[in-house]
């Protein structure tokens, strides 16, 4: 029989754990309520989401993050493409990842510093510019303001940054969407998820992709180029050393990079979005108490189970688009911060016309797609 003092012990250590669990819901939320409400099934994204968070637990024994892919995110929410671009280059960057690592390219090259830098900069100024779409800002039109939403917008953005934004306060906007959703309709009830409607959206997926093959197979070849980079910085180099001085772990760059296309692989084929081991994810983890395989369970287990409840993507529709558009925000916010990790001046001019030139590509990639199609 436990005595108290190890019974609160015990206590003690699953509750870090869970609270390590969540050190990464604000980065992971936001993104995927985003893409379900373009049409991605929330039902499957979470799932898979949930079992790659899981498998991650037994493969790793220590939380290893499962990040949506921000660079496809971040074009996709901005420029608002076809949602079936996103499975499809989850399947595309998968195929990319294995030819890779089998030709061991991970331990004969080294991207630059400021490439990455100026990716992940790109990314956070398209994840802003989808912020403010949501708030359906008309720059060159005043009287299209919602005075109201916008000042609301900037408080929370105000007081975020004054509080340095940690995780409670991402998780009190999470769960006042999740209020504000419940009370926009009154039929909603508990239930499993029914396997039609999965098959429905599965038969949309296909169909979706058939129809229009030519155009989602370029749009989404353009989109993996601009994910490709920060997929190998930031979720192979940089989570393996991370990984290193974090937990005194070694875990090799071709594992990593392994787990990451095997994912991709089954996600791409099901629908859902694609994702990655963000370095970033890693930390948050480990910041928030998780140091065990039982973090990535927990927070496995938690998407797994809501996504096996019905009526999720009907409360993800009513989610706020206010609240969402402040989620997102802080998540490219947070993205953009990291051209700062640069160390020599001159990196930061080379950082800055690479994050243009993606910008300037990512928007109007779908004008690339006409321009071949001419």
């Amino acid at each position: 029989m436990l005595k108290m003092g190890n019974y609160l012990k015990y206590i003690s250590f699953i509750l870090r754990e869970l609270n390590g669990s969540l050190g990464d819901i604000g980065v992971l939320f936001p993104i995927v309520i985003g893409l379900s409400k373009l049409g991605i099934n929330i039902n499957i994204v979470l799932f898979l989401v949930g079992l790659a968070y899981v498998l991650n637990g037994i493969i790793y024994k220590v939380p290893v993050s499962v990040q949506p892919m921000k660079g496809i995110s971040s074009v996709v929410l901005s420029v608002k493409l076809n949602p079936m671009v996103v499975p499809f280059s989850s399947i595309i960057i998968s195929l990319i990842l294995i030819i890779l690592n089998k030709f061991r390219i991970f331990s004969k090259f080294r991207l630059d510093d400021s490439f990455i830098r100026g990716i992940q900069f790109g990314v956070g100024i398209l994840l802003v510019i989808a912020a403010f779409n949501l708030l359906n800002i008309n720059f060159s039109d005043f009287s299209s303001f919602n005075f109201l939403e916008l000042l609301f917008f900037v408080l929370i953005l105000v007081l975020g940054l004054l509080s340095n934004w940690q995780i409670p306060a991402i998780l009190v906007l999470l769960i006042t969407g999740v209020i504000l959703s419940f009370s926009s309709f009154n039929d909603f009830h508990f239930g499993l998820v029914s396997f039609s409607k999965l098959t429905l959206y599965f038969n949309q997926v296909y169909l979706g992709i058939v129809n229009n093959f030519f155009e989602i197979l370029l749009i989404s070849l353009i989109i993996v180029i601009i994910q490709l980079p920060i997929t190998i910085a930031n979720a192979i180099y940089a989570s393996s050393k991370t990984i290193n001085d974090l937990y005194n772990l070694k875990v090799s760059e071709s594992k990593l990079s392994f787990t990451c296309s095997t994912y991709n692989l089954f996600i791409g084929l099901l629908g859902g979005v694609p994702v990655c081991h963000g370095s970033g994810g890693i930390t948050a983890h480990f910041v928030s108490g998780g140091r065990t395989f039982l973090t990535p369970i927990f927070i496995g287990s938690i998407c797994i189970f809501i996504s096996l409840l019905n009526n999720i993507d009907t409360l993800v529709m009513n989610f706020p688009d206010l609240i969402l558009s402040i989620l997102i925000f802080f998540v490219g916010f947070k993205h953009m911060l990291f051209i700062f990790k640069l160390r020599q001046k001159e990196q930061y001019l080379a950082a800055l016309l690479t994050s243009f030139a993606f910008v300037i590509i990512s928007l109007n990639v779908k004008n690339v797609f006409y321009l071949f199609k001419i």
